[in-house]
């Protein structure tokens, strides 16, 4: 619970001053046709593109739980994350 309140007041302050191109799925499970940091399999919480065209994401499993799921935030250039947290695990 922590790392979600975390992420959220990242993105609170991070898109204050963000472009109209928001995307929020309404069913989490459906890909937008926004491009975003989400890796195959991950579902897309959030994802917009700033007024310096750098994307920040939220993503993460379709049940964020603290025992089975995940929650990352991604934020870069299109195609180029340049900061996530959590780091990802090396594969």
């Amino acid at each position: 619970m922590r790392l979600i309140a975390f992420v959220f007041s990242i993105v609170a302050s991070s898109t204050a001053s963000t472009s109209a191109a928001t995307s929020f799925a309404a069913d989490p499970g459906v890909k937008t046709a926004i491009v975003d940091h989400c890796r195959k399999g991950e579902t897309v919480f959030f994802s917009c593109i700033t007024k310096s065209q750098k994307m920040i994401s939220i993503c993460g499993s379709e049940d964020p739980s603290k025992k089975d799921g995940h929650l990352a935030y991604r934020f870069g250039r299109i195609g180029k994350v340049e900061l996530e947290f959590p780091k990802a695990a090396p594969d």
